[in-house]
């Protein structure tokens, strides 16, 4: 009795020496392919109505890559002094660095430090707003309301040591030129809880000879984009700005003395009102 061909074979005819070659694998690419869905014998063949599916594993060569070298900062020991004194060298390069960035990125037309003795022409000094501020009764003053004289604007705080040293300094100027013209207007930057219980107390043991003023709401601190206290602004009889300085100075030195002296000594012609301009 003949045996039916199982599925998926082919018979061999009797007497013959052929057998099916395996299939081609035709259209592989130039990568390495594997079938691996059959392995195909001597006695068995695909049917070609119904291929089986081939499934091609590729083999991707990775680039050879060398590992990556650590690198290894060796310090070497030195004695603890020796580091205190570079991490304060450090420090202090960071700091004057970023003292000369705010001098350099200001928008004003002159610097108050460095013994400066000659003012910027007048065509080249710029308008500023016309900022309120507060004296220790509440009352609100506004800068126009020192129109016709020269200003010198100083932002201040209680924790600050070199505003705590420049303060007396502006005694000595204002002894000299206050009956000249000089207005010194100091404006404290503290929170309100701070300003109400160390500022009287202060002003009154040090006895400074000119009122200080509040800016609770920091709106002047920013209409003046102060970033680093003591901040100090030298403004005209017309309300232009002539000079900035960051970092405490002697203002009773001959050169501060001398500079706010030529700029006294300007012709007052033609002195107009301060234009009104809300803090931005």
């Amino acid at each position: 009795m003949a045996r039916n061909k199982p599925p998926h074979s082919c018979r061999i005819p009797a007497g013959s020496s052929e057998v099916p070659t395996q299939p081609r694998i035709t259209n592989v690419p130039a990568t390495r392919a594997t079938a691996s869905n059959k392995t195909y014998s001597k006695t068995t063949c695909p049917v070609r109505p119904k291929r089986l599916p081939l499934i091609f594993v590729m083999e991707q060569k990775q680039p050879h890559t060398e590992p990556k070298k650590r690198l290894e900062l060796k310090v070497p020991n030195l004695p603890l002094w020796a580091k205190v004194a570079i991490m304060c060298v450090i420090v202090f390069g960071i700091g004057i660095g970023y003292l000369n960035s705010l001098h350099e990125h200001a928008e004003f037309t002159g610097r108050v430090q460095g013994g400066q003795t000659e003012l910027p022409p007048p065509e080249s000094r710029k308008q500023v707003a016309d900022i309120e501020f507060k004296d220790s009764q509440g009352a609100v003053k506004k800068l126009s309301q020192f129109r016709g004289k020269i200003v010198l604007l100083s932002f201040w705080a209680s924790w600050c040591t070199p505003c705590l040293v420049e303060l007396p300094t502006f005694s000595e100027l204002h002894n000299k030129l206050n009956r000249k013209g000089l207005e010194i207007i100091p404006i404290n930057v503290d929170e309100p809880d701070v300003a109400s219980e160390f500022v009287p107390h202060f002003w009154q043991t040090r006895n400074f000879p000119f009122t200080n003023f509040f800016d609770i709401d920091k709106k002047a601190q920013s209409t003046f984009e102060v970033e680093g206290l003591p901040a100090n602004f030298v403004i005209d009889r017309k309300g232009r700005l002539v000079a900035q300085g960051f970092g405490a100075n002697d203002w009773g030195d001959e050169n501060s003395t001398g500079f706010m002296e030529l700029l006294l000594n300007e012709p007052e012609q033609d002195v107009q009102a301060l234009p009104e301009s809300n803090p931005q």
